[in-house]
């Protein structure tokens, strides 16, 4: 091989060494370098206001942690919100769908009727831009995974994967990705983030930026 050919596969080599640690730089930049602003200290003195939930399982329920990742994939999108008013309890007659069935559960002496529980939540924005700014949505759950969900109070900001149930007409959403906002715009875990198998944690990072990490 003459001097010519190995000086430009030297070059070339140089070349593409080069796009691709510049690709790597990139790519790292985007998606590795959160920049955190509150400290694990801070975090702590915050956890009696925006406490940890996920924890108080039902008893004789069979449940697993979802992990982050598929809680992505399954909800239409994470909604960042505003509380409105505080939670309201309600009963609701509850069909399996099959009117024999329903029959003669009813005849058994099975009780059809359900307690649940519901919040109002303004939306601010979303990360997949399903929903309207000022479009307000209901959040929906049994209350037999009452003590399991974060508890909601008027005024506050959250950040909330979402999923319509249409025959309830309201969403059903997951303490698995849920996200208090604090005044100062920082996002909080409602949940244990070590359980849903996250590459790193997003407590301390702006919400705009939490956003944009939870989008598909």
């Amino acid at each position: 091989m003459n001097t010519t050919k190995k000086r430009a596969i030297s070059i070339g080599v140089s070349v593409l060494l080069s796009v691709l640690f510049i690709s790597f730089f990139i790519f790292n930049s985007i998606n590795s370098n959160l920049e955190y602003h509150l400290t694990d200290e801070q975090i702590l003195l915050l956890r009696e206001q925006y406490p940890m939930a996920g924890i108080n399982k039902p008893e004789n329920v069979s449940m697993r942690d979802m992990p982050l990742k598929e809680v992505k994939e399954k909800f239409d999108s994470f909604v960042r919100g505003k509380v409105i008013g505080e939670k309201v309890i309600f009963t609701k007659k509850v069909s399996t769908g099959d009117i024999e069935l329903d029959k003669k559960r009813k005849a058994n002496g099975i009780n059809d009727e359900y307690e649940f529980f519901e919040y109002t939540i303004q939306i601010i924005e979303d990360s997949e831009n399903k929903f309207e700014q000022g479009e307000q949505i209901t959040l929906a759950g049994s209350m037999l995974y009452e003590e399991y969900y974060p508890k909601f109070t008027n005024g506050m900001e959250v950040v909330v994967p979402v999923i319509e149930d249409k025959v309830k007409d309201s969403f059903s959403y997951s303490v698995m990705g849920t996200y208090y906002v604090t005044d100062d715009g920082y996002a909080l875990s409602a949940f244990d983030e070590s359980t849903a198998q996250m590459k790193r944690s997003y407590n301390g990072i702006k919400v705009e930026d939490l956003l944009k990490q939870l989008k598909k």
